[in-house]
């Protein structure tokens, strides 16, 4: 080969920009970003004849799944497909598996195998019971939590104000005007009680899993 035709191709380095058409569509990055944990793009972006005449590499992939990809591959986040009502999207992550073992991805491989996003997104319940309360509570809460109300008749009597004053229900607050009321009402100082539970559902991200330096 001539001096020439020696000089006629120059290896990629680190920063070089890198264009790759993925599916239908395009992404930038680098040459280092792609090929420091994957070693399909090491041995594709090695051979100079993988190149199109446009300067893009092709891979046929799913683009959407390879935004995933090239997010971890950039900043080594995992990818977390979470929703906080439908829970764990299982399916993204089975199709994420299977696109981490084409790229020849180890870390995310090995992270998807071991399901560790279940590890990444924690969930706390806390119940909490309020006996006989008739009284409204206003908490402003995170929007990390999610709360709901389970109302149970319990076998039991509450204190009922014969005077109908929602602040002394179950809590024995009534004055000598409701005993007064109750007396000349002729009706008995009870009523049914009831439990009000609280329950709190909160969800975290637990950092020592969402990175590949953890």
């Amino acid at each position: 080969m001539s001096d020439t035709d020696s000089s006629s191709f120059t290896e990629i380095s680190g920063t070089d920009i890198v264009e790759l058409e993925i599916g239908e569509r395009y992404f930038t990055t680098t040459h280092d970003t792609l090929v420091k944990e994957s070693t399909f793009f090491a041995t594709l972006l090695a051979d100079p004849d993988n190149e199109r005449e446009n300067g893009k590499y092709f891979v046929d992939a799913d683009a959407d799944l390879f935004k995933l990809i090239l997010r971890f591959l950039r900043r080594g986040t995992y990818p977390l497909c979470y929703d906080q009502l439908r829970g764990h999207d299982h399916a993204t992550y089975h199709a994420l598996l299977q696109e981490s073992r084409f790229y020849g991805i180890a870390k995310l491989t090995e992270w998807l195998e071991q399901k560790r996003y279940f590890d990444a997104v924690r969930v706390v319940h806390t119940a909490l019971c309020d006996r006989f309360s008739a009284q409204c509570r206003v908490d402003e809460l995170p929007s990390d939590i999610d709360v709901q109300y389970v109302v149970r008749p319990v076998a039991k009597s509450a204190c009922a104000c014969p005077r109908g004053i929602l602040e002394h229900r179950g809590r024995g607050d009534c004055g000598r005007k409701c005993w007064r009321k109750a007396f000349d009402d002729g009706n008995a100082h009870g009523a049914t009680g009831f439990d009000v539970v609280e329950v709190r559902k909160r969800v975290y991200l637990n950092a020592a899993f969402c990175g590949s330096n953890a």
